[in-house]
């Protein structure tokens, strides 16, 4: 198996999916056959023709979009609502006083 095509020490399973599916559709560093990835991204067994698996990665990619942009998103609500929270807990302990 070709180094790029190896898990990393310390990389999660996801981040190695990721990075398989990104280096194959978007940064194009990935110069494997569509089925010689099918095993690496779906488990030993799945054997998928090219075909097949292309249109799996591009469904992958998706959901990696997705989650890219509700964890930016979450993050924002997820701080602005403990800032909300913490003004909120200021005001009542200066009412106290």
């Amino acid at each position: 198996m070709a180094e790029e095509l190896k898990q990393k020490v310390g990389e999660s399973d996801f981040d190695y999916i990721k990075r398989i599916v990104y280096g194959k559709l978007v940064d194009k560093t990935i110069t494997a056959e569509y089925e010689d990835l099918s095993e690496i991204v779906f488990g030993d067994g799945n054997c998928y023709n090219s075909s097949e698996v292309r249109k799996r990665f591009y469904g992958i990619k998706r959901l990696l979009d997705i989650h890219e942009e509700e964890k930016k998103t979450l993050t924002v609500e997820d701080l602005m609502k403990k800032f909300h929270d913490d003004l909120d807990d200021d005001r009542i302990l200066l009412r106290e006083d």
